[in-house]
């Protein structure tokens, strides 16, 4: 039953990419994305939401929007941190934090 839940859930979630990707909107696939990993992080199921936040990264070098790199990198750090990987969890963080700074001092010259 269980194992048909996770088909379920997973075609729900290539649909909603998939929608998300025909209007063009690549912001909101990395916010969704981000969601999802969330979401499976509070299951405790590391292997799925880790597997996402590889996928989010990659997603969001694409784009130009700090906001979705911030997130990105901060879950993602954050996710490492309570898998006690501490070191790979400070270099997700520390560039979540420098994206944060960057797009500080990039307002703040405007």
């Amino acid at each position: 039953m269980q194992k048909a839940n996770y088909i379920e859930e997973r075609k729900a979630i290539a649909d909603r990419i998939k929608e998300l990707r025909i209007i063009g909107d690549t912001s909101g696939e990395a916010v969704y994305l981000n969601n999802v990993a969330l979401i499976y992080k509070q299951q405790q199921r590391f292997d799925a939401a880790e597997s996402l936040c590889k996928q989010i990264i990659d997603l969001v070098q694409t784009q130009d929007i700090p906001f979705n790199k911030c997130i990105a990198y901060g879950n993602y750090g954050d996710l490492l941190r309570e898998l006690k990987r501490y070191d790979e969890a400070l270099e997700k963080l520390r560039e979540a934090v420098r994206i944060a700074l960057h797009e500080a001092s990039a307002r703040a010259s405007d």
